[in-house]
């Protein structure tokens, strides 16, 4: 019995972590939300992706200085993945401002799900 309740102690941490992470993301995910808000009426797709990853930058480039550059031997797979990212998230966008608000909502409520 005392083994489970050490071992319970022990998870207090990883816990902890984990919902400051939940909620720096949520941090995060208002901001993109503000970013989006302040942007005018006739701003097209390539404009909001440019503010909303140029906004993401800017959030995680302390983090970035804090633990120091990565090292990774796959740069080219790197930067494969992010040019695709970049494209799909421009398709991903453009998708949206194409479809009614009310079905926009509905499909970011029911992502998690």
């Amino acid at each position: 019995m005392r083994e489970n309740s050490k071992l319970g102690a022990g998870m207090k941490t990883p816990v902890a972590i984990a919902l400051l992470i939940l909620i720096g993301g949520n941090l995060f995910s208002a901001l993109y939300d503000v970013t989006v808000k302040l942007l005018p009426d006739e701003a097209n797709a390539a404009t909001f992706l440019l503010i909303r990853q140029a906004t993401s930058v800017l959030m995680l480039l302390p983090i970035w200085w804090y633990y120091g550059r990565p090292k990774t031997a796959y740069l080219k797979l790197h930067m494969l993945r992010g040019s695709s990212g970049a494209i799909g998230g421009l398709f991903l966008v453009m998708g949206l401002m194409s479809l009614p608000l009310a079905t926009v909502s509905t499909l970011f409520f029911t992502a998690p799900i």
